[in-house]
């Protein structure tokens, strides 16, 4: 039994799902949900919400193993350990043909044959991310910008095109979402920095220099920033209840509290991350409520949903850094 649950434990690490299913899940159903208020009275909104969800985990679980794949080489170099470090090259691609053939399937059940297209659209980007020969992990400048597309805003747009229609709130939450997942990207490689140099790993940090890279990270956040404030602009001018905009403010108090305590906020660190409590717990839920209280019905067991499925999320991003404890 223990062995068959370390198995089990060994495939989960090897999915990497403890890195994309927290902080990428959530902010998929955030523009679900967003779709359904800019485009009310949908028959299967609950359906419509639970395939995102789905799909997405199953491409990104897909994804990130293909990944794994094809940085073996250097992840034994580096004695990381991925999960299944035991199997050869060609029994770790079986579960990646299986979640990619399940993706595939579940589009063809849920989506016209359109998004099916955009699915394999999907998975050639995710391809080209990781392998020969454009492999644009590797490349100096394109690096961090083809994942923060194709992790959230490519699958989403996939969505859109079984939607047939891109409402503009939820054109900008995918704007939001980009440049969230780009800065995370930047952080990681401003972390990274000397390392790399030491290395020679050329990534974009290396090639345009830690202070040049500071200000695309600073940019990179003001542009989120905006779209942020335009997104709500945008869903109170369309109905959205403001008096549930008031949980936003929870953030700023974590803010507040953390000035108090003379514990500095950066946006090159991990400590805290700005924004991250809205983008991957609050907004998510808030988004939720607006929908449940907008269509009634089955939608009402969205709320419950959200906060079950992400419930160490939100602890993460909402209690903890309260409480000044570290994850």
């Amino acid at each position: 039994m223990k062995s068959l649950f370390r198995s089990i434990g060994d495939f989960f690490h090897f999915t990497r799902a403890y890195q994309w299913y927290p902080g990428k899940i959530p902010l998929m159903l955030g523009f679900a949900l967003t779709m359904l208020l800019a485009e009310p009275g949908q028959q299967h909104g609950l359906l419509w919400v639970l395939a995102a969800y789905v799909l997405t985990c199953l491409f990104l679980a897909a994804s990130y193993m293909l990944n794994n794949i094809a940085d073996r080489e250097a992840d034994s170099k580096a004695n990381k350990r991925m999960g299944l470090d035991g199997w050869s090259r060609g029994k770790q691609a079986i579960p990646v043909i299986i979640f990619t053939a399940l993706t595939l399937v579940g589009g063809i059940v849920l989506m016209p044959a359109s998004a099916i297209f955009a699915m394999i659209g999907c998975y050639i980007l995710s391809w080209s991310y990781s392998c020969p020969p454009l492999r644009f992990k590797e490349h100096t400048l394109l690096g961090p910008f083809v994942p923060a597309f194709t992790q959230v805003p490519a699958p989403a747009l996939v969505m859109v095109v079984a939607w047939g229609a891109l409402p503009l709130p939820a054109l900008i939450y995918l704007m939001i979402v980009f440049f969230y997942l780009l800065r995370m990207l930047f952080v990681h490689q401003l972390l990274d920095y000397e390392n790399d140099r030491i290395a020679g790993t050329y990534t974009t940090a290396i090639q345009l220099g830690f202070t040049a890279m500071q200000r695309l990270l600073f940019l990179t956040f003001t542009l989120e920033l905006v779209c942020l404030i335009v997104f709500l602009v945008l869903l109170v001018s369309a109905g959205f209840s403001w008096i549930l905009l008031i949980g936003l403010a929870w953030p700023l108090f974590i803010v507040i509290l953390r000035w108090s305590r003379r514990e500095l906020i950066r946006l090159d660190s991990y400590s805290y991350i700005p924004l991250a409590d809205i983008h991957e717990s609050l907004l998510p839920l808030i988004l939720a409520v607006g929908v449940a209280m907008r269509e009634k019905n089955l939608m009402i067991a969205i709320v419950p949903l959200m906060v079950f499925l992400f419930l160490k999320r939100h602890i993460e991003r909402l209690v903890i850094p309260l409480l000044g404890w570290k994850e």
